[in-house]
This record gives C-alpha cells, sequence and structure tokens, in this order.
C-alpha cells in the first residue's frame, strides 16, 4: 500500500501531454498485441486486451485521458470484430461482447475515477497531515530546545542512569558538577568515592525494587578526585516488562549551601553574642528580633516579650518625641543613621545613653524599604571614660610640669602647655617637629641616646637629673627628669615613651642656700661642742658632790630602815626571803618547781604598783612560811611599781610588802605618835592599785 501510494502520488505529478501520450500509448499497445494475435491466429480474448489498456489508461492518464482511452479502444475492439456491413455496424453476436466490453469499461472508468478521488484525498491528508508533523516537530524542536536550555540552566544536575551507574543522558549542569567537558561523561560509569560503594549497592537494590531515594546526602567525587557533598533523589525505571532499566537521579551540590550555612551560623552566633544591642523591627515599628545581649539591655524577657514591643517604647520618655519626630523619618530617607539618643530598661526603668547605627533593609524583589535594623551601644562607660579622660587631659594640660610623649623613634607626638612654656614652644605645631634629643643640652644628646634610652627601655622607668635647653633662648637649667614606657595593651610591646619634667632652678638655689646654711650652722656647733665641754667639766664636779650627798642620805634611811624592822623578827625573816623569789615567779610566769626564767630585774616586770598572783611558798624546797594566820589566810603579795615613789624613802620602788587579807576597813579617827606607827594600806580603784597611809575622805601621800 505504500509502494502504491508512492507510485500515485509520482503519477499525479505527470504533465497533461504525458498523461494523454500514456493512453495513446496503452491502446496503440493493446491494438497491436491483438493484431499479432490475430495474424498468428491465436484465437484470443480481444476485449480483455483492451479493457487492460482502458484500465493502464484510467489509471495512469486520469478521467479525461481514460475517457479517451476507452473511446480508442472500443474502436480499436471494433476493427477487429466489425461485421461485414460495415466498421460501426454491431453483429447481433458482437452484442453481448461489446456490452460486457463497455460494462467492465465504465466500472473500470469508475474505479478509476474513485481511485483518483481518493487519491486526491489522501493526498490532501497527506499534505495536512506532513503540515502537522512539520507543526508538531517544529513545536516538539522547540519544546526539546526549551527543556535542553532549561535542564542545562539548572544550578542542579539531573541525569538519566543505566544499570551500574552508566549516564545515558545529563545536563550541563551535572557536567559543571563533576568537572566533565559536554558530552564527555555520557556512556561512562559516573565517579563514586570508594567510601560509598557499598552503600550504592544498597541502595541500587532498593531501586530495582521500586523505592524511590528521595534527599539522600551522601559525599560524591568529581573529576579530579576532590569530594563534595550533594543531596540526591532518585527514581527507578521500569520497561513494558517490568524490568528496571536504569534510573533518573536529580543531584544538587550542597557546598554553596554549606558554606551558606555555615556563613549563616557564623553571623548567627555572631549577632546573638556580639556584647552590643542588635535587633530588626517592621516598618510599623513592630520588634521581629532582638539579640541576647539586646534583650538583657532593655530588660526584655524572651521573645514573646520582644515580638510585644514597638521600637518607640525602648526610648526614654524624653527621647521619643525627638525619635518619632526626627529619627525615624531622617533614617527612612537617608537608608543609614548614625545618633546617640537615650534609651530605658523595662523591668528597672533606667535610663542610659546609646550610640545607634540604623539602616534600612530593602525587599529582595522590589528593592522598597522592608525592614529596619539597629545596633546599639550603651555609652554609659564610654561617656564616664571620656569624662575622666577629660579630666585627666585637663590635669596633664594644667600640670605646672613638662609633660610630653614621643614614639619608638624619639619623635614628638605631645607636649603640654606647661612643657611648651617651659622650653620655649610656641604651639603643638611646633612641639611635635621636635625631636625628644632636643629637650637636652648638647653635650648630653649621646649620653641620653645611649645610655638613658636604653636603661629606660629595659627598666621601664627611669629618674634622672639632667640639664635641659630652651628652644628660643638656648639657655640650658637644670631639670628632673622622670620618664616610663607606655606599653601596647595587646602586644605588650613598648609603644611610647612619656615623660614628666620639673624645673629644678629654683630648687638648686635653695639648695646652694642651705648648703650654705649648713656651714653656717657647723661653724656654730663647733662654737657649741667647745661650750659643751665646758659644762661638762663643770657639771662632773656637780656629780661627784650629789653621789656623795646620795651616800650620807642612804647611811641615814639604813639606820632609820633598821629601827623599824629590828622589833620584828618574822618580818625581817619574810622580808628576806621573798627578796630570794625570782621576779618571774612573782609575776605569775612559772613556779617554784618549774624551771626558772632566767635572772631578771623587778622594776622591768612591775613598772606599776600591782597585786602578785598567790605564792605556795611551801612547795618551795628548804622554805616554810615564818607564820599561820588563825583564819587559815592564803599569803597574798604585791610590788611597789617602779614609778610609785609614794612611800619613798621608807619603801622604795620594787619593794615586796605582804598584804593581810583580813583587813577591809581603813582605821579613821585614831591618833598616832608617829609615821612609824601608822598603819600602810594595799588599795586598788578604778586606776588601779595604790600603797600608802590612808584617811578617809583624803588620801596622803608624801610629797
Amino acid at each position: 500500500m505504500l509502494r502504491f501510494t508512492a507510485f500515485s502520488n509520482q503519477t499525479a505529478s505527470f504533465s497533461t501531454v504525458t498523461r494523454y501520450g500514456i493512453v495513446i500509448a496503452s491502446v496503440a499497445g493493446a491494438f497491436t498485441v491483438v493484431f499479432l494475435l490475430q495474424n498468428l491466429h491465436v484465437r484470443d480474448p480481444f476485449a480483455l486486451i483492451f479493457l487492460a489498456a482502458i484500465a493502464v489508461s484510467v489509471w495512469y492518464g486520469g478521467t479525461r485521458p481514460g475517457l479517451l482511452g476507452i473511446i480508442l479502444s472500443t474502436l480499436a475492439l471494433n476493427v477487429f470484430l466489425h461485421s461485414p456491413h460495415g466498421w460501426f455496424h454491431i453483429s447481433t453476436y458482437d452484442l453481448p461482447v461489446f456490452s460486457v466490453f463497455l460494462l467492465f469499461a465504465f466500472w473500470i472508468y469508475r474505479f478509476g475515477e474513485l481511485r483518483h478521488h481518493t487519491e486526491f484525498s489522501l493526498m490532501q491528508a497527506r499534505d495536512h497531515l506532513e503540515t502537522e508533523v512539520q507543526a508538531r516537530t517544529a513545536e516538539l524542536r522547540r519544546i526539546n530546545t526549551e527543556n535542553e536550555t532549561i535542564l542545562d540552566g539548572a544550578p542542579f544536575g539531573i541525569a538519566l542512569f543505566e544499570p551500574d551507574r552508566i549516564v545515558r543522558r545529563c545536563n550541563r549542569g551535572y557536567e559543571r558538577m563533576l568537572g566533565f567537558e559536554p558530552g564527555e561523561l555520557r556512556g561512562h560509569p559516573a565517579p563514586l568515592p570508594e567510601s560509598e560503594q557499598e552503600a550504592w549497592k544498597v541502595e541500587e537494590k532498593q531501586l530495582r525494587a521500586g523505592q524511590r531515594i528521595v534527599d539522600y546526602e551522601a559525599p560524591r567525587r568529581r573529576k579530579d578526585g576532590s569530594e563534595f557533598s550533594a543531596t540526591i533523589s532518585a527514581t527507578p525505571l521500569f520497561d513494558e516488562n517490568e524490568a528496571y532499566i536504569g534510573l533518573v537521579g536529580l543531584i544538587i551540590d550542597n557546598t554553596e549551601r554549606l558554606a551558606h550555612d555555615a556563613e549563616h551560623r557564623m553571623l548567627t552566633t555572631l549577632v546573638q553574642h556580639s556584647p552590643d544591642f542588635v535587633g530588626v523591627a517592621d516598618l510599623t515599628g513592630n520588634a521581629v528580633f532582638v539579640n541576647e545581649a539586646g534583650q538583657k539591655l532593655f530588660g526584655l524577657e524572651g521573645e514573646e516579650h520582644v515580638r510585644r514591643t514597638n521600637v518607640l517604647s525602648c526610648f526614654a520618655d524624653e527621647a521619643k518625641l525627638a525619635a518619632r519626630e526626627e529619627l525615624i523619618p531622617l533614617l527612612m530617607q537617608r537608608g543609614q543613621l548614625e545618633c546617640e539618643t537615650l534609651g530605658r530598661n523595662f523591668q528597672t526603668g533606667k535610663i542610659f545613653p546609646l550610640h545607634c547605627s540604623c539602616f534600612v533593609i530593602p525587599d529582595g524583589k522590589t528593592g522598597e524599604p522592608a525592614l529596619v535594623a539597629a545596633i546599639a551601644q550603651d555609652i554609659s562607660e564610654r561617656n564616664r571614660a571620656e569624662a575622666k579622660l577629660q579630666m585627666f587631659s585637663s590635669v596633664v594640660q594644667n600640670s605646672p610640669d613638662f609633660i610630653g610623649v614621643a614614639d619608638m623613634s624619639l619623635h614628638t607626638v605631645f607636649v603640654n602647655r606647661a612643657g611648651q612654656r617651659m622650653f620655649g614652644l610656641e604651639g603643638d605645631e611646633e612641639a611635635i617637629r621636635t625631636h625628644s634629643l632636643d629637650y637636652f643640652s648638647e653635650d648630653q644628646h649621646r649620653a641620653v641616646r645611649d645610655d638613658l634610652i636604653p636603661t629606660l627601655l629595659e627598666r621601664g622607668e627611669l629618674t634622672r637629673e639632667v640639664p635641659a635647653r630652651n628652644f628660643k633662648t638656648g639657655e640650658s637649667f637644670p631639670a628632673l627628669w622622670t620618664a616610663f614606657v607606655i606599653y601596647d595593651q595587646k602586644t605588650r610591646q613598648p609603644s611610647l615613651l612619656a615623660t614628666v619634667t620639673k624645673d629644678i632652678t629654683k630648687q638648686h638655689e635653695d639648695r646652694e642656700a642651705l648648703q650654705k646654711s649648713f656651714k653656717d650652722n657647723e661653724v656654730l656647733l663647733e662654737e657649741n661642742r667647745a661650750l659643751q665641754e665646758k659644762l661638762r667639766r663643770e657639771n662632773i664636779s656637780l656629780q661627784e658632790i650629789n653621789l656623795a650627798l646620795q651616800d650620807e642620805l642612804a647611811a641615814i634611811q639604813k639606820d632609820k630602815f633598821e629601827k623599824i624592822v629590828g622589833g620584828s623578827p618574822a618580818l625581817r625573816r619574810t622580808l628576806n626571803k621573798v627578796e630570794q623569789v625570782p621576779a618571774a615567779v612573782l609575776k605569775g610566769l612559772t613556779g617554784f618547781g618549774d624551771p626558772l626564767l632566767p635572772p631578771e630585774s623587778w622594776l622591768a616586770y612591775f613598772p606599776f604598783t600591782t597585786l602578785l598572783p598567790p605564792l605556795s611558798m611551801a612547795n618551795r624546797s628548804g622554805y616554810s612560811p615564818s607564820r599561820k594566820r588563825s583564819r587559815n589566810t592564803a599569803h597574798v603579795y604585791g610590788i611597789l611599781g617602779a614609778s610609785d615613789n609614794t612611800l619613798v624613802p621608807f619603801v622604795h620602788p620594787g619593794a615586796i610588802v605582804e598584804i593581810d587579807s583580813s583587813i577591809h576597813k581603813i582605821e579613821s579617827g585614831k591618833g598616832f605618835g608617829s609615821i612609824f606607827e601608822r598603819p600602810i594600806y594595799f588599795l586598788r580603784s578604778h586606776h588601779g592599785y595604790h600603797c600608802g597611809w590612808c584617811e578617809l575622805g583624803r588620801v596622803h601621800a608624801n610629797g
């Protein structure tokens, strides 16, 4: 049928002359064949041969040439079947032949006409089909081009794999991802790291079972051997017999995403751990985000509190109007703004100064303002530091001494006003053009450079008295140079040299005057020593006279004391025994059976009159009390302090006295023959102990 249609299409393209020529040739050929058969006396159905000529005429010639073929074939048949009555007379016995001939000729003609009509319809259908096929082909070509453009422009890889990861087709993105040239990967297995070989066998087994792989993250290998992280989704493919023939894979390179994620995490960490306030709000002023430091600074309690907060409520009351009327409109106009304002803590109500850096975040698509961000810093400490720095600057500038700073190359960085006056400098510009060595006299430059500066760097500070030079007059003057090194806070290396210099011309003058005064005083001291030597010699004579008088007085006192004690043997024995008791025992520092402290003076132990601790005299070897009291009272003793001269000359400081603890009252109204008959009392008052003669109402003491 296809061959027939093709041949029909070929004949339809014949010209009119050719078609009529085909008809004439067909009839002539049939006539020739019949004529030859007749001459050979072959009995042949002539009508069939001419019917064949008609069929050829109608088939190849068309409708009108077919009619001509019928007419010519009929005339030719009549030639061979003519009756004796003439060419156009049909005999009765030939009438059936002509009838059948004409019937078949008509049928052939109708068949040919139907064929040509069908052929024309087929040609129209063919043309229409070709037009549709061309349009469809163009559309498919366009779709394929668009799909190839879309697939090649996709930022991820799409590939059609055969079994064993053989790449059948893939987009340009997958080739770029793996580092291959266009078409280089087709027909070859996609690279796979050694560590993923076993995992891929398991995954391919799942694909053969009809299971999809969705968002599987795994390392993949490039052409150069480097590995990268990829997110893989795979869909298995099966033929009409449900046999596994491969898969369609979607591969996304995670390198940029992981880098972006790491960058996002880094920025998030930086924002969250920033010591400053970092916040974002929408254009209506409602807070969207505030970092932890910002929440702490403003007293916000969690994200929920942040979302309920409006930006204006973060300002102090006195700063809200300026923020609403000036700062926010100016920010929206410029896109960014730096300002200082006052903030308020929501919990404590504390107001604090802020330095704010604000900027507008535009929409990613339209470019219109979408959000407002701010970075704010509490500058309370900075303001205090600036105030302190201003105070220090004022102190330095108003100091009467030279204060200067130089860099490590000894070039001047700063000199205060007093220093400029001291060295004859006119203004800061002239000061910073000077060199540190210029402040010293010329003969000291080498010593300063080679000795003082290295020593200063070694010790960190140095004080020297040096000759300084005035820039204006050139005169030298003595100065006290105190220098120290300023170290870099980060590297701890010397960064600057500072000095405080004092003009000590007046001190030198005072020192010279003082030295002159010392010399004058030395002369006076020499004269004084001569006078003192003279007085010493005269004093020695007086001391000798005084010693003689003291010896005489001691002899008199001894005689009187012998008279008093002579009548009481028990008292004499007691005093003799007590005098033998070491001072350490009397002070209570040790007992009789303990090792004694080194011999000491009683007066050193007892500067004031006091009561001694109880002495168990019986425990001391070789000693027994002289008598026992009737009431079995303990022995109580006191000692006169080194400064107690109340009973002198009868009882001297340091004397030990025995106290009768049974007497608690002072006798009054009784007359005594002499002072030796009067009782001596050992008393205690708010000021301590006292020993002496007493009367009620007043205390009598000798001297």
